[in-house]
Protein backbone atom coordinates (compact mmCIF):
# COMPACT_ATOMS: atom_id res chain seq x y z
CA UNK A 1 0.00 0.00 0.00
CA UNK A 2 3.15 2.43 0.58
CA UNK A 3 3.91 4.72 -2.70
CA UNK A 4 6.57 3.91 -4.60
CA UNK A 5 10.16 4.28 -2.84
CA UNK A 6 12.38 6.21 -4.32
CA UNK A 7 10.54 8.43 -6.45
CA UNK A 8 11.47 12.04 -5.68
CA UNK A 9 8.99 14.30 -8.29
CA UNK A 10 6.25 15.15 -6.86
CA UNK A 11 2.74 16.33 -8.95
CA UNK A 12 2.91 20.11 -9.41
CA UNK A 13 -0.19 21.20 -8.08
CA UNK A 14 1.48 19.42 -4.92
CA UNK A 15 4.12 22.49 -4.82
CA UNK A 16 1.23 24.64 -5.06
CA UNK A 17 -0.92 23.44 -2.47
CA UNK A 18 2.14 23.41 -0.49
CA UNK A 19 3.06 27.13 -0.81
CA UNK A 20 -0.68 28.41 -0.74
CA UNK A 21 -1.82 26.16 2.41
CA UNK A 22 1.47 27.35 4.24
CA UNK A 23 1.09 30.78 3.63
CA UNK A 24 -2.62 30.47 4.69
CA UNK A 25 -1.16 28.76 7.88
CA UNK A 26 0.77 31.62 8.53
CA UNK A 27 -1.88 34.14 8.26
CA UNK A 28 -4.13 31.93 10.36
CA UNK A 29 -1.42 31.88 12.76
CA UNK A 30 -0.90 35.36 12.80
CA UNK A 31 -4.74 36.56 13.35
CA UNK A 32 -4.93 33.61 15.97
CA UNK A 33 -1.93 34.07 18.09
CA UNK A 34 -1.33 38.40 17.88
CA UNK A 35 -4.95 39.01 17.56
CA UNK A 36 -8.03 37.07 18.64
CA UNK A 37 -6.56 34.40 20.87
CA UNK A 38 -3.47 36.84 22.43
CA UNK A 39 -2.30 34.05 25.21
CA UNK A 40 -2.12 37.37 27.82
CA UNK A 41 -5.55 36.85 28.07
CA UNK A 42 -5.41 33.13 28.92
CA UNK A 43 -2.78 33.47 31.82
CA UNK A 44 -4.67 30.90 34.11
CA UNK A 45 -4.08 27.10 35.77
CA UNK A 46 -0.59 26.08 34.84
CA UNK A 47 -0.69 29.44 32.16
CA UNK A 48 -0.40 31.19 35.56
CA UNK A 49 2.29 28.98 36.92
CA UNK A 50 4.63 29.47 34.39
CA UNK A 51 4.07 32.65 34.00
CA UNK A 52 4.78 33.71 37.80
CA UNK A 53 7.42 31.58 37.70
CA UNK A 54 9.24 33.19 34.62
CA UNK A 55 8.47 36.41 36.59
CA UNK A 56 10.70 35.40 39.72
CA UNK A 57 13.77 33.99 37.28
CA UNK A 58 13.69 37.47 35.71
CA UNK A 59 14.78 38.81 39.06
CA UNK A 60 18.58 38.94 38.95
CA UNK A 61 20.16 36.40 41.41
CA UNK A 62 17.12 34.34 41.73
CA UNK A 63 17.55 30.95 43.38
CA UNK A 64 15.43 28.32 42.29
CA UNK A 65 13.33 26.69 45.30
CA UNK A 66 11.67 23.41 45.85
CA UNK A 67 8.49 24.79 44.46
CA UNK A 68 10.05 26.25 41.81
CA UNK A 69 11.14 23.07 39.90
CA UNK A 70 7.53 21.22 39.69
CA UNK A 71 8.17 21.91 35.63
CA UNK A 72 10.41 21.34 33.36
CA UNK A 73 12.67 24.70 33.42
CA UNK A 74 12.36 25.37 29.08
CA UNK A 75 9.28 27.10 28.72
CA UNK A 76 9.62 29.52 31.66
CA UNK A 77 13.38 30.43 30.64
CA UNK A 78 11.96 31.32 27.64
CA UNK A 79 9.08 33.65 29.04
CA UNK A 80 11.51 34.77 31.88
CA UNK A 81 13.80 36.02 29.18
CA UNK A 82 11.23 38.13 27.32
CA UNK A 83 9.78 39.30 30.39
CA UNK A 84 13.19 40.80 31.37
CA UNK A 85 13.25 42.27 27.97
CA UNK A 86 9.57 43.18 27.34
CA UNK A 87 7.13 43.26 30.58
CA UNK A 88 4.25 43.70 28.68
CA UNK A 89 5.21 40.22 26.58
CA UNK A 90 4.03 41.50 23.61
CA UNK A 91 7.42 40.37 21.88
CA UNK A 92 7.01 36.82 23.72
CA UNK A 93 3.54 36.78 21.83
CA UNK A 94 5.45 37.69 18.40
CA UNK A 95 7.71 34.70 19.29
CA UNK A 96 5.28 32.17 20.03
CA UNK A 97 3.44 33.17 16.23
CA UNK A 98 6.85 32.40 14.89
CA UNK A 99 7.35 29.10 16.53
CA UNK A 100 3.88 28.43 15.10
CA UNK A 101 4.86 29.40 11.95
CA UNK A 102 7.74 27.13 11.37
CA UNK A 103 5.94 23.96 13.14
CA UNK A 104 4.72 22.98 9.84
CA UNK A 105 8.21 23.19 7.75
CA UNK A 106 9.68 20.88 10.51
CA UNK A 107 7.32 18.20 10.38
CA UNK A 108 7.57 18.34 6.44
CA UNK A 109 11.13 18.06 6.96
CA UNK A 110 10.40 14.81 9.36
CA UNK A 111 8.52 13.70 6.55
CA UNK A 112 11.19 14.16 3.94
CA UNK A 113 13.99 12.66 5.63
CA UNK A 114 11.85 9.51 6.78
CA UNK A 115 10.06 9.58 3.28
CA UNK A 116 10.36 11.56 0.28
CA UNK A 117 9.62 15.02 -0.67
CA UNK A 118 6.49 14.57 -1.39
CA UNK A 119 5.35 13.48 2.07
CA UNK A 120 6.99 16.43 3.41
CA UNK A 121 5.12 18.52 1.09
CA UNK A 122 1.78 17.09 1.74
CA UNK A 123 2.77 17.54 5.26
CA UNK A 124 3.17 20.84 5.38
CA UNK A 125 -0.12 21.32 3.29
CA UNK A 126 -1.62 19.48 6.71
CA UNK A 127 0.50 20.53 9.45
CA UNK A 128 -0.61 24.40 7.63
CA UNK A 129 -4.18 23.59 8.40
CA UNK A 130 -4.19 21.51 11.71
CA UNK A 131 -5.91 23.48 14.53
CA UNK A 132 -4.42 22.34 17.75
CA UNK A 133 -0.49 23.76 16.04
CA UNK A 134 -2.35 26.82 15.78
CA UNK A 135 -4.13 26.83 18.60
CA UNK A 136 -1.23 26.43 21.19
CA UNK A 137 0.74 29.01 20.22
CA UNK A 138 -2.21 30.90 21.77
CA UNK A 139 -1.66 30.09 25.52
CA UNK A 140 1.56 30.28 27.44
CA UNK A 141 2.44 26.46 27.35
CA UNK A 142 4.81 24.23 26.77
CA UNK A 143 3.29 22.83 24.00
CA UNK A 144 4.06 24.83 20.76
CA UNK A 145 7.02 24.52 21.53
CA UNK A 146 7.50 20.75 21.63
CA UNK A 147 5.38 20.33 18.58
CA UNK A 148 8.93 21.98 17.41
CA UNK A 149 11.42 20.37 19.19
CA UNK A 150 10.74 16.43 18.85
CA UNK A 151 10.30 16.36 15.16
CA UNK A 152 13.15 18.16 14.90
CA UNK A 153 14.99 15.81 16.95
CA UNK A 154 13.72 13.24 15.11
CA UNK A 155 14.87 14.40 11.69
CA UNK A 156 18.07 14.99 12.80
CA UNK A 157 18.58 11.71 14.13
CA UNK A 158 17.66 10.12 10.60
CA UNK A 159 19.49 12.27 8.99
CA UNK A 160 22.42 11.57 10.63
CA UNK A 161 21.68 7.57 10.03
CA UNK A 162 21.77 8.61 6.11
CA UNK A 163 25.23 10.29 6.23
CA UNK A 164 28.08 8.66 4.30
CA UNK A 165 30.92 9.45 6.70
CA UNK A 166 31.54 9.21 9.96
CA UNK A 167 31.95 12.82 10.57
CA UNK A 168 28.93 14.33 9.38
CA UNK A 169 27.29 11.15 11.03
CA UNK A 170 28.91 12.54 14.48
CA UNK A 171 27.91 16.00 13.38
CA UNK A 172 24.25 15.34 12.78
CA UNK A 173 23.83 13.06 15.89
CA UNK A 174 25.47 16.04 18.59
CA UNK A 175 23.36 18.38 16.87
CA UNK A 176 20.07 15.82 17.37
CA UNK A 177 21.30 15.38 20.61
CA UNK A 178 21.21 18.53 21.11
CA UNK A 179 17.36 19.15 19.98
CA UNK A 180 17.24 16.22 22.61
CA UNK A 181 18.08 18.09 25.56
CA UNK A 182 16.27 21.35 24.72
CA UNK A 183 12.86 19.28 24.28
CA UNK A 184 13.59 17.56 27.50
CA UNK A 185 14.00 21.24 29.16
CA UNK A 186 10.25 21.90 27.99
CA UNK A 187 8.53 18.49 28.62
CA UNK A 188 9.57 15.40 30.32
CA UNK A 189 7.50 13.48 27.76
CA UNK A 190 10.20 14.11 25.61
CA UNK A 191 12.44 11.63 27.16
CA UNK A 192 10.55 8.11 26.98
CA UNK A 193 9.28 9.31 23.81
CA UNK A 194 13.26 9.84 22.01
CA UNK A 195 15.12 7.54 23.66
CA UNK A 196 12.22 5.02 22.64
CA UNK A 197 12.89 6.05 19.04
CA UNK A 198 16.51 5.78 19.11
CA UNK A 199 16.02 2.08 20.24
CA UNK A 200 13.41 1.57 18.15
CA UNK A 201 15.67 2.63 15.39
CA UNK A 202 18.62 0.58 16.52
CA UNK A 203 16.88 -2.35 16.99
CA UNK A 204 14.59 -2.76 14.18
CA UNK A 205 15.41 -0.47 11.71
CA UNK A 206 15.81 -1.22 7.85
CA UNK A 207 18.77 0.73 6.01
CA UNK A 208 21.34 1.81 7.64
CA UNK A 209 24.03 -0.70 9.04
CA UNK A 210 24.07 -1.08 12.60
CA UNK A 211 27.85 0.48 12.75
CA UNK A 212 25.78 3.86 11.32
CA UNK A 213 23.17 3.22 13.61
CA UNK A 214 25.49 3.12 17.16
CA UNK A 215 27.79 5.74 16.27
CA UNK A 216 24.50 8.13 15.88
CA UNK A 217 22.99 6.99 18.42
CA UNK A 218 25.95 7.30 20.74
CA UNK A 219 26.64 11.15 19.47
CA UNK A 220 22.51 11.51 20.22
CA UNK A 221 23.66 10.39 23.74
CA UNK A 222 26.42 12.50 24.15
CA UNK A 223 25.50 15.81 22.40
CA UNK A 224 22.21 15.56 25.32
CA UNK A 225 24.18 14.61 27.85
CA UNK A 226 25.63 18.40 28.90
CA UNK A 227 22.36 19.67 28.71
CA UNK A 228 20.66 16.63 30.53
CA UNK A 229 22.85 17.10 33.25
CA UNK A 230 22.50 20.82 33.78
CA UNK A 231 19.00 20.07 34.20
CA UNK A 232 19.52 17.66 36.79
CA UNK A 233 21.80 19.18 38.62
CA UNK A 234 19.38 22.24 38.82
CA UNK A 235 16.21 20.03 39.38
CA UNK A 236 18.33 17.97 42.18
CA UNK A 237 19.78 21.50 44.20
CA UNK A 238 16.11 23.13 44.09
CA UNK A 239 14.64 19.85 45.36
CA UNK A 240 16.79 19.78 48.75
CA UNK A 241 19.17 17.52 47.37
CA UNK A 242 16.82 14.95 46.38
CA UNK A 243 17.68 13.55 42.72
CA UNK A 244 15.38 14.63 40.07
CA UNK A 245 16.15 15.13 36.34
CA UNK A 246 13.93 17.92 35.46
CA UNK A 247 11.26 18.28 37.95
CA UNK A 248 10.15 16.76 40.96
CA UNK A 249 6.51 16.50 40.59
CA UNK A 250 6.35 12.84 38.72
CA UNK A 251 5.65 11.07 41.84
CA UNK A 252 3.02 13.74 42.73
CA UNK A 253 1.35 12.93 38.82
CA UNK A 254 1.75 9.20 39.55
CA UNK A 255 -0.67 9.62 42.51
CA UNK A 256 -2.78 11.84 40.75
CA UNK A 257 -3.37 8.93 38.31
CA UNK A 258 -3.72 6.14 40.82
CA UNK A 259 -5.77 7.56 43.37
CA UNK A 260 -9.36 6.40 42.58
CA UNK A 261 -11.77 7.66 40.43
CA UNK A 262 -11.20 11.35 41.44
CA UNK A 263 -11.28 15.07 39.89
CA UNK A 264 -8.00 16.35 41.48
CA UNK A 265 -6.13 16.37 44.69
CA UNK A 266 -4.98 18.87 47.06
CA UNK A 267 -1.71 18.23 48.31
CA UNK A 268 -1.23 20.31 52.05
CA UNK A 269 2.72 20.14 53.50
CA UNK A 270 2.40 18.93 57.22
CA UNK A 271 2.89 22.99 58.43
CA UNK A 272 -0.16 24.25 56.61
CA UNK A 273 1.61 26.61 54.79
CA UNK A 274 1.75 25.13 51.51
CA UNK A 275 -1.38 24.21 49.56
CA UNK A 276 -1.65 22.87 45.57
CA UNK A 277 -4.26 21.70 44.06
CA UNK A 278 -3.80 19.98 40.89
CA UNK A 279 -6.53 18.10 38.48
CA UNK A 280 -6.06 16.31 35.64
CA UNK A 281 -8.19 17.25 32.74
CA UNK A 282 -9.60 14.40 31.10
CA UNK A 283 -10.23 13.39 34.63
CA UNK A 284 -12.11 17.03 35.50
CA UNK A 285 -14.28 15.96 32.82
CA UNK A 286 -15.47 12.44 33.97
CA UNK A 287 -15.32 12.98 37.63
CA UNK A 288 -16.69 15.39 40.74
CA UNK A 289 -14.42 13.92 43.43
CA UNK A 290 -11.51 16.37 45.02
CA UNK A 291 -9.47 14.76 47.81
CA UNK A 292 -6.79 16.22 50.01
CA UNK A 293 -3.19 14.32 51.42
CA UNK A 294 -1.17 15.59 54.54
CA UNK A 295 2.09 15.65 52.68
CA UNK A 296 3.10 18.49 50.40
CA UNK A 297 2.85 18.17 46.49
CA UNK A 298 6.72 17.71 46.39
CA UNK A 299 7.27 15.33 48.56
CA UNK A 300 8.18 12.66 46.30
CA UNK A 301 8.48 9.80 48.52
CA UNK A 302 5.25 10.01 50.26
CA UNK A 303 3.35 10.43 46.68
CA UNK A 304 5.23 7.19 45.76
CA UNK A 305 3.72 5.77 48.89
CA UNK A 306 0.14 6.45 48.61
CA UNK A 307 0.00 5.95 45.30
CA UNK A 308 1.78 1.89 45.92
CA UNK A 309 -0.49 1.65 49.05
CA UNK A 310 -3.72 2.69 46.73
CA UNK A 311 -2.55 -0.02 43.46
CA UNK A 312 -1.76 -2.82 46.31
CA UNK A 313 -5.14 -2.24 47.55
CA UNK A 314 -6.58 -1.78 44.49
CA UNK A 315 -4.83 -3.99 41.42
CA UNK A 316 -7.74 -4.19 39.26
CA UNK A 317 -9.16 -0.38 39.72
CA UNK A 318 -5.54 0.67 39.19
CA UNK A 319 -4.95 -1.06 35.87
CA UNK A 320 -8.19 0.06 34.70
CA UNK A 321 -7.34 3.34 35.02
CA UNK A 322 -3.92 2.75 33.34
CA UNK A 323 -5.95 1.89 30.62
CA UNK A 324 -8.00 5.14 30.95
CA UNK A 325 -5.29 7.44 30.46
CA UNK A 326 -4.54 5.55 27.44
CA UNK A 327 -7.84 5.78 26.14
CA UNK A 328 -7.81 9.45 27.09
CA UNK A 329 -4.62 10.27 25.81
CA UNK A 330 -6.49 9.56 22.33
CA UNK A 331 -10.00 9.78 22.22
CA UNK A 332 -11.40 9.52 25.47
CA UNK A 333 -11.31 12.76 26.62
CA UNK A 334 -11.64 16.29 24.93
CA UNK A 335 -8.54 18.73 24.53
CA UNK A 336 -7.30 20.79 27.43
CA UNK A 337 -7.61 24.08 27.71
CA UNK A 338 -9.62 25.31 24.38
CA UNK A 339 -12.06 22.86 25.79
CA UNK A 340 -13.33 25.25 27.83
CA UNK A 341 -12.93 28.59 26.22
CA UNK A 342 -14.45 30.50 22.92
CA UNK A 343 -12.87 28.39 20.90
CA UNK A 344 -14.17 24.84 21.54
CA UNK A 345 -16.10 24.26 18.80
CA UNK A 346 -12.93 24.21 16.84
CA UNK A 347 -10.90 22.48 19.32
CA UNK A 348 -13.60 19.36 19.36
CA UNK A 349 -14.26 19.37 15.29
CA UNK A 350 -9.95 19.29 15.38
CA UNK A 351 -10.27 16.16 17.96
CA UNK A 352 -13.07 14.19 15.82
CA UNK A 353 -11.57 14.98 12.19
CA UNK A 354 -8.14 13.59 14.01
CA UNK A 355 -9.48 10.53 14.87
CA UNK A 356 -11.10 9.86 11.69
CA UNK A 357 -8.61 11.40 8.99
CA UNK A 358 -5.29 10.91 10.79
CA UNK A 359 -5.68 8.31 13.35
CA UNK A 360 -7.63 6.03 12.13
CA UNK A 361 -6.17 6.09 8.88
CA UNK A 362 -2.39 5.61 10.33
CA UNK A 363 -3.91 2.74 11.67
CA UNK A 364 -5.45 1.29 9.01
CA UNK A 365 -2.20 1.18 7.10
CA UNK A 366 -0.05 0.11 9.91
CA UNK A 367 -2.64 -3.10 10.03
CA UNK A 368 -2.36 -3.45 6.22
CA UNK A 369 1.33 -3.47 6.52
CA UNK A 370 1.19 -6.53 8.91
CA UNK A 371 -1.05 -8.01 6.78
CA UNK A 372 1.35 -7.67 3.70
CA UNK A 373 4.71 -7.98 4.91
CA UNK A 374 4.34 -9.77 8.24
CA UNK A 375 4.72 -8.34 11.72
CA UNK A 376 8.28 -8.52 11.14
CA UNK A 377 8.45 -6.51 8.09
CA UNK A 378 5.96 -3.72 9.11
CA UNK A 379 8.39 -3.48 13.02
CA UNK A 380 11.59 -2.72 10.53
CA UNK A 381 10.00 -0.06 8.13
CA UNK A 382 9.33 3.67 8.01
CA UNK A 383 5.71 4.04 9.43
CA UNK A 384 6.29 1.85 12.66
CA UNK A 385 9.55 4.32 13.31
CA UNK A 386 7.85 7.39 12.60
CA UNK A 387 5.31 6.04 15.21
CA UNK A 388 7.39 4.68 17.90
CA UNK A 389 8.25 7.83 19.94
CA UNK A 390 4.38 7.63 20.33
CA UNK A 391 4.89 4.06 22.68
CA UNK A 392 6.70 6.23 25.37
CA UNK A 393 4.58 8.57 25.78
CA UNK A 394 1.47 5.79 25.62
CA UNK A 395 4.07 4.02 28.52
CA UNK A 396 4.28 7.43 29.94
CA UNK A 397 0.29 8.64 30.65
CA UNK A 398 -0.39 4.59 31.85
CA UNK A 399 2.16 5.31 34.39
CA UNK A 400 0.79 8.74 35.25
CA UNK A 401 -2.17 10.53 33.74
CA UNK A 402 -3.20 10.94 29.73
CA UNK A 403 -4.72 13.63 27.88
CA UNK A 404 -4.68 14.85 24.37
CA UNK A 405 -2.90 17.76 25.35
CA UNK A 406 0.55 15.67 26.09
CA UNK A 407 -0.25 14.21 22.38
CA UNK A 408 -0.99 17.20 20.17
CA UNK A 409 2.98 18.10 20.14
CA UNK A 410 2.95 14.34 18.57
CA UNK A 411 0.34 14.54 15.84
CA UNK A 412 2.64 15.20 13.03
CA UNK A 413 3.57 11.74 13.39
CA UNK A 414 0.49 10.62 12.87
CA UNK A 415 -0.12 12.91 10.00
CA UNK A 416 3.12 11.62 8.36
CA UNK A 417 1.52 8.27 8.46
CA UNK A 418 -1.91 9.09 7.46
CA UNK A 419 -0.68 10.47 4.39
CA UNK A 420 1.09 7.31 3.36
CA UNK A 421 -2.22 5.72 3.84
CA UNK A 422 -3.70 8.26 1.59
CA UNK A 423 -1.21 7.92 -1.12
CA UNK A 424 -1.44 4.57 -1.33
CA UNK A 425 -5.33 5.33 -2.82
CA UNK A 426 -4.66 8.42 -4.20
CA UNK A 427 -2.15 7.18 -6.24
CA UNK A 428 0.56 10.23 -5.73
CA UNK A 429 3.83 9.49 -6.89
CA UNK A 430 6.78 11.27 -5.59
Amino acid sequence: MSPTPGSDRPAGWIGLATVVAFAAGTVWRWLHITQFHDPRRYVYSDMADYISLAKRMAVAGHTPTVTDVTHPPGVTAIFAFFYRHDPSLEWLVWFQFAVAAVVPLVVGALGWVAFDRTTARLAVVLSSLYFPFVDYGGYFLSEVYVMLAVPATLALYLLATRCRSTPRVVACGLLAGGAFSGALALKLLALPAILGFGAFHWLFSRGAPRRVKTIALGALLLGALPGATVLSRRCTVANEGRFCLVSNKSAADFLLGHYGRIRGISWRSPDGQRLFRYSSPSAHQRYAVQVEVPFAFTDGASNLHAASKWIRDHPIEALVLSVEHVYDLFIGSLPWPSFETEYWVGAEEAHFLFIVFVLLPALCLCLDSIRRQGLRGFVGGEAMLVLSPILGVIAAVFIATGEPRYRVPFDGLFILVAIQFYRSFGRVRS
